[in-house]
């Protein structure tokens, strides 16, 4: 009686979609990575604000790497059920990792490269900010199961393409997925801890111009002018700010400044949760030791 072999995949076509599955994975760490971290950096250094690139080195690199090696590996598996497995534990660990970043990562980063500002500030992991890392784990998680779900798909149609544009069609499908993930870790980590500190840049610059052309008195209420009355010889002065303290539901917050002749300063802010995102309300400010 005759045995039918089990055909087996060229080689060369297993290798190729490895290949391809490691830019998929590429594509999918630079997509994730610039939409969490990229908007923040901007902010931030137009913010003057110390080390606004860090998150994104810290968090791009790592990510970049793992989801890499996660395209390769489930490409070159090609089994649904790894793909699956895959991506909802690569895009979990993601998940906490990003989530953990702003805190843990930025007090390493400031203790290396700005120690005087790392011994002014402190960033603790509070209950709050737990609950928002397991709901950013678990977001990452469905993401991941759908990338797992779809992968063998996009990946097969963008090995198949007739066209450029068909492939780049699957790889932007693929970008969008991690994305999603990737603005909801925005929303909820980062917008908050950077809100504060862009507010405090706000004030300064609305307050340099109350110097040249004079505001009238509800328009500096509403601007919250008055915060700055303890440091107004200051504001001429080139600063850097940073995040200082906040509490466990990131409604009252400090933000320090250094200014360039020495002194230091700190500004508390106040947000309006019926706002979405919360609007950053300064309250005061003074110069500290």
């Amino acid at each position: 009686m005759a045995v039918h072999k089990i055909p087996q995949e060229d080689p060369s076509v297993t290798h190729e979609k490895a290949r391809l599955g490691l830019r998929f994975g590429l594509i999918a760490g630079l997509a994730f990575s610039l939409a969490a971290w990229l908007p923040d950096a901007l902010q931030l250094m137009n913010a003057h604000a110390v080390l606004p690139w860090a998150k994104m080195l810290m968090g791009a690199i790592p990510v970049v790497a793992i989801f890499s090696f996660a395209g390769w590996f489930t490409a070159r598996m090609e089994k649904v059920w790894i793909n699956l497995l895959t991506w909802v534990i690569t895009a979990s660990a993601t998940g906490w990792y990003s989530g953990h970043l702003p805190y843990e990562g930025m007090t390493l980063a400031l203790r290396v490269f700005s120690p005087e500002v790392a011994s002014r500030v402190a960033y603790p992991f509070h209950e709050g900010m737990a609950t928002r890392v397991v709901i950013i784990v678990a977001v990452s998680a469905v993401v991941g199961l759908i990338a797992g779900a779809l992968e063998g798909l996009l990946l097969d149609n963008a090995y198949n393409a007739a066209s450029p544009f068909t492939r780049i069609i699957s790889l932007l499908i693929w970008a969008v997925i991690f994305s999603a993930s990737a603005f909801v870790l925005d929303s909820m980590i980062e917008q908050p801890l950077r809100g504060p500190v862009t507010a405090i840049n706000d004030l300064i610059n609305y307050g340099l111009k109350d110097e040249v052309q004079p505001y009238g008195k509800e328009t500096r209420r509403a601007l919250h002018l008055g915060a700055l009355s303890a440091i107004q010889n200051e504001l001429h002065q080139p600063y850097k700010l940073v995040l200082a303290e906040y509490d466990d539901i990131m409604v009252t917050t400090r933000v320090l400044i250094h200014f360039d002749d020495g002194v230091w300063a700190t500004c508390t802010v106040m947000a309006d949760q019926s706002t979405q995102p919360y609007l950053q309300q300064p309250s005061y400010c003074e110069t500290v030791e």
